[in-house]
């Protein structure tokens, strides 16, 4: 009876070592993670970039809008006198 407890104990013990997720697997899903985190990064970048480049142009715009309607208000006073 213990030759056959032992002999299960064995068997068992090889039976989940065997069940155990195969490491070519986990090497693929860690790339496929890694590839995923990596473009999930370049579009919070990108979108980033966009959102820069776009309050630049408006502030630029602002600005270009507020330089060109000084100088007009300036001239007429000037030219009344």
């Amino acid at each position: 009876m213990k030759k056959v407890f032992a002999l299960m104990s064995i068997v068992a013990m090889f039976s989940m070592v065997a069940c155990g997720p195969a490491k070519e697997g986990n090497d693929e899903a860690d790339k496929k993670h890694i590839e995923d985190s990596i473009a999930a990064a370049a579009a919070e970048t990108t979108a980033a970039e966009e959102v820069v480049a776009t309050e630049t142009t408006d502030s630029t715009a602002t600005d270009s809008a507020a330089t060109e309607a000084a100088p007009a208000t300036e001239e007429a006073p000037a030219a009344h006198n």
